[in-house]
């Protein structure tokens, strides 16, 4: 089991009632799409995954780290280690190259640097079952289309081989040719034998490419 997710509720203040999120879990292979209209709790249920949200209650386990015996530095320190993230801004440094952005994600964590001995041969490997040739990684992020960054982006998630793979709204800059081959490559790069698809999006066409769809209602 890589995550499991049970009966988690969240309560902002202000707020009435508390957002109560679906349980479910994940294993090596899994690929989980998490769907609902805006303020369903999409994004507050990847915060939660992610630790970047504390547990209010509920239980969340990532590889047998319970969430609520954590504190914020061993929250980040896991996500870190096992949680490649492809966010919806894509967090890339415009003057760096895509090597270099790619690799940010190693710099934090000592676990995915060891079992990514040889970083750039890996940077490589998975930029080319991307469709991502060595020129475009050469060149600064800023020059880059916006589908050729998001590939950075998946470069940098994939790297070190974290456990979960979370993704929030990637493809929501893509028309639905540049979505379509943007989610074949990522589903033919993740390692089904060891990691996990957890994402966020508003996109039906994203559906087929997943195993199970999380609706959050209204």
């Amino acid at each position: 089991m890589i995550l499991n997710f049970d009966q988690v509720t969240h309560h902002y203040p202000g707020d009435e009632a508390p957002i109560e999120l679906p349980s479910f879990a994940l294993s090596s292979g899994d690929r989980v799409l998490v769907m609902g209209p805006s303020g369903s709790g999409k994004s507050t249920l990847l915060n939660l995954v992610t630790g970047a949200q504390p547990l209010q209650s509920g239980s969340i386990e990532l590889l047998d780290y319970h969430y609520a015996t954590l504190s914020a530095r061993q929250l980040d320190r896991l996500r870190a280690d096992h949680i490649g993230i492809i966010f919806q801004s894509l967090n890339l440094v415009p003057y760096l190259n895509g090597f270099d952005n790619a690799l940010l994600g190693l710099q934090f964590s000592k676990r995915r640097s060891a079992r990514s001995p040889s970083q750039t041969q890996e940077v490589l490997q998975i930029s080319h079952g991307l469709g991502l040739s060595e020129a475009l990684l050469n060149k600064p992020a800023n020059q880059l289309s916006v589908g050729q960054q998001q590939r950075i982006a998946v470069i940098r998630a994939l790297l070190g081989r974290p456990e979960l793979i979370v993704a929030d709204e990637p493809t929501s800059a893509l028309d639905e040719r540049s979505t379509n081959q943007f989610m074949t490559e990522l589903m033919e790069s993740f390692d089904p034998s060891e990691q996990a698809v957890l994402m966020v999006s508003h996109n039906p066409l994203l559906i087929p490419y997943f195993d199970r769809v999380l609706e959050l209602p209204g």
